[in-house]
């Protein structure tokens, strides 16, 4: 396993916070392998250094994997230097110790995925996996018969080129399902933006199989076993997590709307 910050590893152990351990850091209160380490920026190798603190061994990793209904307003970020709320004003502290697997931008809402197990958030996120995400958009003006075939056909942004969606179904005349497995910055609102439209409303119905479901906006659930799996699995070190009571994911897919793996077609008249 890679090293990490000791100040990260005593974080995520889900005794203290990175700042509260910098402080026990500097108060001599923390040994690796029974030596005293005073250094701020020591690393450490997970499950090989013995880290303790105040001669006790740290808690036993508590993983966990998430899914949180993002609301509008709120920035995906742990610090935002212009003062505003970010997600994690909404969460639990208790999961503070969790970062996102990518990001929606503040106006956006939806499905979000956050977990403290790095290497399943880094999994997940990793383009060659090309994880397909669903959105549900909503859009001024009307739309017209031939903006769905250009979606999907590709429209060209700087710099990053052709940024084409999976599939686009309409909804009705100023809605449109997209599926996703690019992640541009911003790329649905300036894909929109470049065929002469504004987007009212932009909400993430769903991470792969992992739907939003009825979760209301500012709530998090627990992953189920199923989608973990289905996601990329979670590590053997550690505690894995409760089994959830939902239902599992391939129920969960099979209720997923068909609206969302839909080719592209003319919007309703």
């Amino acid at each position: 396993m890679a090293e990490v910050r000791l100040n990260k590893w005593i974080a995520d152990s889900g005794l203290c916070s990175r700042r509260e351990a910098d402080r026990l850091i500097e108060a001599g209160r923390v040994s690796v392998n029974g030596e005293r380490v005073v250094t701020l920026g020591t690393k450490v190798t997970p499950g090989q250094d013995d880290v303790r603190v105040s001669g006790k061994p740290l808690p036993r990793l508590q993983r966990y994997y998430l899914l949180f209904h993002k609301p509008a307003g709120l920035i995906t970020t742990r610090s935002d230097e212009k003062g505003r709320k970010t997600i994690y004003d909404a969460l639990p502290k208790k999961y503070h110790v969790c970062d996102p697997a990518g990001r929606l931008d503040r106006e956006s809402s939806g499905a979000l995925i956050l977990s403290n197990d790095g290497d399943f958030i880094n999994k997940i996120t990793h383009p060659r996996y090309h994880l397909p995400k669903h959105y549900r958009v909503k859009v001024e003006p009307q739309l017209t018969e031939d903006v769905l075939a250009k979606l999907t056909a590709g429209v060209e942004l700087d710099p990053e080129g052709l940024a084409k969606a999976d599939a686009a179904s309409a909804v009705d005349v100023h809605t449109v399902d997209l599926t996703l497995s690019t992640g541009f910055n911003r790329q649905i609102r300036r894909m929109f933006e470049a065929l002469g439209y504004e987007i009212t409303r932009l909400r993430r119905t769903a991470i792969g199989e992992v739907q939003l479901g009825d979760l209301s906006p500012g709530k998090t659930r627990s992953l189920t076993l199923e989608e973990i799996k289905a996601l990329g699995g979670w590590k053997k070190t550690g505690r894995p997590p409760a089994p959830s009571s939902r239902t599992s994911s391939k129920t969960s897919a099979r209720t997923a709307s068909g609206a969302t793996r839909k080719r592209a077609g003319k919007p309703p008249r």
